[in-house]
């Protein structure tokens, strides 16, 4: 009997997901995209993957928000920003896909 096909160290079934997710412990900086004058929230980015995060912050946003997340890097000039959409919602703990990924796999 064949054994299950595997990817990356994970097991391919009917739930799969379109990308592989890795863990993350970076400090982020998260704002509602067009509502710049409002406070801006600080979390951490818990998994991350090709078409979204996750991410633990004391913020109140909805599903549907658009924000944009800045990765804050220690000791470091350089910052990235993504933008993206709140998908999904545990409390404080938010599933973010980006923008891009809504164009295509």
């Amino acid at each position: 009997m064949a054994s299950a096909p595997h990817t990356f160290g994970h097991r391919v079934n009917k739930r799969a997901r379109r990308w592989v997710r890795y863990k993350s412990a970076t400090r982020i900086k998260i704002v509602a995209a067009g509502l710049e004058d409002t406070p801006t929230v600080e979390g951490h980015c818990v998994q991350i993957s090709a078409g979204g995060m996750c991410f633990f912050a004391v913020g109140n946003f909805d599903l549907g928000d658009r924000v944009n997340v800045e990765f804050i890097q220690p000791e470091s000039a350089n910052s990235g920003r993504v933008r993206g959409i709140i998908r999904n919602r545990a409390v404080y703990l938010y599933g973010m896909e980006y923008e891009i990924a809504n164009l295509s796999n």
